[in-house]
Parts: C-alpha cells; sequence; structure tokens
C-alpha cells in the first residue's frame, strides 16, 4: 500500500469524526485549545460513530434475525488495516450520519449543561435516598414494625 492510498483510507475511515467535531465546534463555539486536542476529539467522534454503528448493525440482526445485514464498523475497520479489501462506503455513510447526530447531542449538552442538571438532580435526590424511611421501606419495615434486617441476631451488637 502506497502512502497516498493509506491516507485515502486514513482521511475516508476519520470522515465520521471530522463531520461530528466539525459539527460539535460550530453550534458550540470555538475554545482556545491546543492542536492536538482537536485530532482526539476527530478520534473519539469517529470511534464513538463507529462503535454505535457496529451495535446498531448487532442489535438490528439479533432483533430481526437478519442474515444479510453486514457487522459494518467490523468490515470499515478491517478495510483499514488490509489494503485488499474494499472500502465498506454504507458503513461509513452510516458511522458519519451518527456522528452528525452525537454531535448535535453533545453540543446541546454543552450549551444547556444537561450533564451538570443530572448531576444535581441526583445530589438533590440523595439525602432522601439516604433516610432511614427510605432505607426501613426499602428493606420491608414499616413506621409500626421494626425492620427485619435491624433486629435480626448478630447484626447489632
Amino acid at each position: 500500500m502506497g502512502f497516498n492510498a493509506f491516507a485515502m483510507r486514513l482521511i475516508f475511515l476519520a470522515l465520521p469524526g471530522i463531520v461530528g467535531s466539525k459539527v460539535y465546534k460550530k453550534l458550540r463555539g470555538r475554545t482556545n485549545r491546543r492542536r492536538w486536542e482537536d485530532f482526539v476529539e476527530v478520534f473519539l467522534f469517529a470511534l464513538a460513530s463507529y462503535a454505535i454503528v457496529v451495535i446498531g448493525t448487532g442489535l438490528w440482526q439479533e432483533v430481526w434475525r437478519s442474515e444479510d445485514a453486514a457487522q459494518d464498523g467490523e468490515a470499515v475497520l478491517d478495510a483499514f488495516l488490509d489494503e485488499d479489501l474494499p472500502l465498506d462506503w454504507a458503513a461509513i455513510l452510516k458511522a458519519t450520519v451518527v456522528s452528525l447526530l452525537l454531535g448535535l447531542a453533545a453540543a446541546y449538552n454543552h450549551t444547556y449543561s444537561l450533564s451538570m442538571r443530572l448531576a444535581r438532580w441526583m445530589a438533590r435526590m440523595l439525602p432522601v435516598f439516604r433516610s432511614e424511611f427510605m432505607m426501613d421501606r426499602m428493606d420491608g419495615g414499616s413506621p409500626g414494625r421494626p425492620s427485619p434486617l435491624t433486629t435480626a441476631p448478630g447484626l447489632c451488637r
């Protein structure tokens, strides 16, 4: 495999990552980062999109018992390592669409801080889950009757 053929394969296989990264940057806005962080972002978007395509294809085959659906992501990665195998354009297109959706979701998460909202909600709910009343309810006790876990011989000494 010549350098040009390898470079073209690399570009086509990184296409989903490039698209996802560009969508994410466009919607989120630019930040001052090092150049290598852009490469890591492209790699992670490409890896996540191919992983979702492989998992989705596997679930499709499992649910519908489809024998004609190919393992898209695995075929793409095999084509990256073996120059005799042709690139699977359908899998690259599927991964690009998935990466576009991932970029939109990541930008939405960044803009509206969904992960922080989830963390705050969990922190607010933690005292509720830790209260004695909830613990008594979870292990079968009631306010008028002691819990079997706290009255078992040998547990409370």
